[in-house]
């Protein structure tokens, strides 16, 4: 039975749906082949904030809200903003209240000066926040440089908890927290501290804010207590106000953090990126810089990606077979969550002894490979996003 292809636009986005025997599974598969060029050029000036719904993920059930309405994400630019200049950007999740006021949380900390904020709200599942702004860091990044290695992801109250429960490998996985080079988790509560592992962390800084209500100091101290335990970098901030808050306290301590945690060690991802522009497209090079302990999630992903390719134009079989191979060997590989690596991702999946791998150690719930469905309580998004 022949493909049918129908192609349509929804709010901005370009989707591409099968219909057929060849479409995979039992569900309606729409594939997002244009989901990313949401912000538009004029919008990218120095000092602005703009507001973009991105009805792909779903219905937001943010309190102040009379009913679910679309998911929205808010980018706030720094006074020094430059288009050709690549910008660290802190993502940060909202509690259950109106994401927008925390821009000015943010540009607080900040000065308003270096920091593009993003913020991004979640469904009425709250491990959905970090899944959201994996995909609302894309679309951030279709439009204007980003400095990957200092890409940090926060949350707030049940913004934390969802990055909590991400930690803890519960439903999304660690697919959709491996984007990030730091977190900051203020005040979350979610009745348990995360779950850490080195494995986890991968080196990446973490950041709590205590609280002293709701049982939330109490949490995030055992979550920093744990980190430390594994060899992590913690920084605990004791903060005694009511839970939910985030004083203005908190703002030297924090951009204390980002400049030594983050900024101050750009230098080491600046290196590896050379070392990847000087690896062009030897395998062995690729495979040397995969294997190398620093997590720099967009470098390394890279690399994969182009190792990846580069077996697909191998015409002996068991040349590619043998390069695909020396992947499973390879510990902490990134995992993917869409974007440039969707096709070589989908490729590797179908070839023979190699489906498993790439769902259950490149490609976890990555929406684009293995299907994440939310319940269907018309919060969505209850579609499948299996890649063709």
């Amino acid at each position: 039975m022949a493909k049918q292809m129908i192609l349509c636009c929804v709010s901005g986005l370009v989707l591409l749906t099968l219909a057929g025997a060849a479409a995979a599974g039992p569900h309606c598969c729409p594939i997002i082949v244009e989901d990313v060029k949401l912000i538009k050029e004029d919008q990218l000036k120095p000092n602005a904030t703009f507001h973009l719904p991105v009805p792909i993920l779903g219905k937001s059930t943010h309190r102040t809200r009379s009913r679910p309405s679309v998911v929205m994400m808010s980018v706030h630019l720094p006074e020094n903003y430059d288009p050709k200049k690549a910008h660290p950007v802190v993502v940060h999740l909202g509690g259950g209240v109106d994401q927008r006021k925390f821009i000015g949380r943010w540009t607080s900390i900040t000065g308003n000066k270096d920091f593009i904020i993003l913020l991004a709200e979640y469904t009425s599942r709250l491990d959905s926040g970090p899944r959201n702004a994996a995909q609302m860091l894309r679309i951030l990044a279709a439009a204007t440089p980003v400095k990957y290695g200092a890409v940090v992801l926060a949350g707030i109250s049940s913004g934390s908890w969802g990055m909590n429960t991400n930690f803890a490998d519960q439903f999304y996985t660690r697919g959709f927290m491996d984007p990030w080079d730091g977190f900051i988790f203020i005040e979350g509560n979610n009745n348990k501290h995360i779950t850490v592992t080195a494995e986890k962390l991968r080196g990446r800084p973490v950041f709590f804010v205590g609280g002293n209500s709701g049982g939330a100091r109490a949490i995030q101290l055992k979550s920093h207590e744990a980190v430390k335990a594994a060899g992590g970098d913690s920084t605990f901030f004791d903060e005694v106000s009511g839970y939910g808050d985030f004083p203005h306290t908190c703002d030297k301590p924090i951009m204390e953090w980002l400049k030594t945690k983050i900024l101050d060690k750009q230098a080491k991802y600046d290196a590896f990126d050379k070392k990847v522009a000087d690896a062009g497209d030897k395998p062995d090079a690729l495979l040397a810089l995969l294997k190398e302990p620093l997590h720099y999630w967009h470098a390394k992903l890279n690399c994969l990606t182009r190792y990846i390719e580069l077996a697909r134009k191998e015409t002996d079989a068991a040349k590619r077979t043998a390069m695909l191979e020396k992947l499973k060997t390879i510990a902490n590989l990134p995992m993917t969550n869409g974007g440039p690596s969707q096709d070589a991702m989908v490729w590797l999946s179908q070839q023979k002894g190699f489906d498993t791998f790439v769902k259950t150690t490149l490609a976890k719930h990555n929406p684009f490979i293995d299907p994440v469905v939310d319940p269907k309580n018309g919060y969505g998004p209850n579609v499948d996003f299996r890649a063709r």
